[in-house]
Order: structure tokens, then sequence, then C-alpha cells
């Protein structure tokens, strides 16, 4: 499940991080958080998931039948999200620490 309001708090906290931190025009280039809009989020995940009325889910349930017949592919896939995850940890831990109750004037605060 994911929460678009956090998704958007990630983005435009790193991208005000970035304006105030980095005056390299490399360093911008290579890690642009401000050109993730709420738009863009909001366009991504109408396109995997579901709007639920707090959440959004994506659309194509986790297929266990799958990760049965082919355990060595689903082990696979499997260390691919968690090194996804660890290469994305700040967006994660932002994400994960913006809590419902941390939404004030259609922000959430950290």
């Amino acid at each position: 499940k994911i929460q678009r309001e956090r998704l958007i708090y990630v983005y435009e906290t790193l991208a005000k991080r970035q304006q105030e931190e980095e005056e390299n025009d490399d360093a911008r280039r290579n890690n642009d958080y401000g050109v993730i809009t709420t738009e863009t989020i909001t366009f991504i995940l109408r396109t995997v998931a579901k709007k639920t009325i707090d959440c959004w889910e994506a659309k194509v349930e986790d297929d266990e039948d799958f990760a049965g017949m082919f355990p060595k592919v689903a082990a696979c896939h499997g260390v691919y999200w968690i090194k996804k995850k660890e290469m994305m940890k700040e967006l994660v831990e932002l994400y994960e620490c913006a809590g419902d109750d941390a939404i004030v004037d259609n922000y959430m605060i950290c």
C-alpha cells in the first residue's frame, strides 16, 4: 500500500534539501528530485495502482503460485528489491517516518 501524500513529502523534502545544499551542477543533474512533481506521482500511481479510501494498492496482486513454481526466480526478485531498498534508503526512511498524524496543511512533517 502506498500513500500519495507520503511520496509527495519525500520528493519535496529531498528537492528542498538539494536546493539548499548542492551548488555543483553535476550533483544536481545526478540527483534532481525536483523533477518528481505531485502530478508525476499521481500519474505513476494511477498507472500501477488503484485508489482506496486511505491509500493506493497495486493493481496486480502478488502471485504466490508463481513463487511456488519458480522459487529461484522468486528469490532473485526478492534480492533485487532488497538491493533497491538499500539504494533508496533515504527515500524509504523519509516515507516511513511520515506517519498519518504528521499531515499539516496538506504537507507532511517528520
